[in-house]
């Protein structure tokens, strides 16, 4: 027990280490850069969020500074107009109207009844509005045969009308146009406003088409489009019904030069011949003579002669006259004599022209004479 200092007081050793490693600084860096983190996704958020209302889209449309919407026009409503006002109003406002014609009969002729762009839009300057016009009452086809290519295509369009083109060899200029489908002056109905035209790219060889299922009017449009002039020529046909075509001259498939005449070959329907005159002829040899011209005996009359005419088996009348021209397989009346049964029983003349024998034979060859000419008709 001295009396010195107390001795001083050392915490233990791992109380010091304790405090020594103590990493509360991480866990507040960490914190900090979480809440920046946090704040950047809130802010990212409320951006996009504030796009999403387009709160800004009339001011500056989407995609465009405000120096470039400065140079977008609005497009102005033009239905109802007039082509010639809706075309000066937007040309005016620096936009290039594009007319198409259409078939409208509720809106007068020449007034716009579309457009695109729909009215409002804004669109840069110099780009198309398309117009759809009203085309008024049912058109007619203009005629453009004989006329250039571009003047042809140009009228044309200017009456509401597509054009397909279709090139072949003519003795035509080239580019002229040598046919053209509808015809001038036909009436064109809704959904059809489309006219082809046939250009002639010179002479050249060709086929000659098959038109045999034509009628005889659009089998010459075809041969006419097709850069030949065409004739007509007539022929009678047992096959080919009257009117209608038998083939062309030169044939079909035949190979010519463009402007070559070719004739279309019309059926007159079976041929005519002359009827022949049977009268005073014998049964048989009459009826040899009609068929032998195409003709056909029709219905077989008998009439009483007298006694001892030279009449009895013989055609007495025929209907129709001879030296008349009909058609083939005409029927031919014809009137034949003989004699009645009294005179026949009481005269004992043969009813077939002849004398003699008895009265049973008689009778016998007259009847067999009758059997015989009605067997025929």
């Amino acid at each position: 027990p001295g009396g010195g200092p107390p001795p001083q007081y050392v915490p233990p050793a791992y109380y010091y280490e304790e405090v020594h490693r103590s990493d509360g600084w991480k866990r507040t860096l960490l914190m900090v850069l979480g809440l920046v983190v946090l704040l950047g996704a809130l802010g990212f958020l409320a951006v996009t969020f504030y796009d999403s209302l387009g709160l800004d889209d009339e001011a500056t449309p989407t995609g465009t500074t405000p120096s470039e919407d400065a140079a977008l026009v609005e497009v102005p409503d033009v239905i109802g107009l007039s082509y010639g006002e809706a075309d000066a109003q937007l040309r005016a406002l620096g936009l290039e109207p594009e007319p198409s014609y259409q078939v409208n009969i509720e809106v007068p002729e020449n007034t716009v009844f579309a457009q695109s762009p729909p009215a409002g839009q804004r669109i840069a300057e110099e780009e198309v509005v398309a117009l759809t016009v009203s085309q008024g009452e049912i058109p007619r086809v203009p005629s453009i045969r004989g006329r250039n290519r571009v003047d042809a295509e140009e009228i044309l369009r200017n009456a509401g009308f597509g054009v397909i083109v279709i090139e072949g060899p003519s003795q035509a200029e080239a580019g002229t146009v040598v046919f053209q489908e509808p015809a001038a002056g036909t009436e064109i109905t809704e959904g059809d406003l489309v006219v082809t035209i046939t250009v002639s790219t010179g002479p050249g060889q060709i086929f000659v088409p098959d038109v045999r299922e034509q009628s005889p009017f659009d089998a010459i449009q075809t041969l006419i489009g097709q850069g030949f002039r065409v004739a007509e020529r007539r022929e009678p046909s047992t096959d080919v019904p009257e009117g209608e075509i038998i083939d062309t001259d030169p044939p079909h498939g035949f190979p010519v030069s463009a402007g070559l005449e070719v004739f279309i070959i019309i059926s007159d329907g079976p041929p005519l011949v002359t009827i022949p005159d049977v009268q005073g002829l014998l049964f048989d040899t009459g009826r040899l003579a009609i068929e032998r011209e195409g003709l056909l005996i029709g219905t077989v009359t008998f009439e009483p002669v007298e006694p001892g005419s030279t009449d009895v088996g013989r055609i007495l009348a025929q209907t129709p006259p001879p030296d008349l021209e009909v058609a083939t397989e005409t029927t031919v009346d014809v009137v034949v004599g003989e004699l009645s049964e009294f005179d026949s029983d009481q005269s004992g003349v043969d009813p077939s022209g002849g004398e003699g024998g008895d009265s049973e034979g008689q009778d016998q060859s007259g009847a067999a004479d009758t059997e015989e000419s009605t067997t025929s008709s």
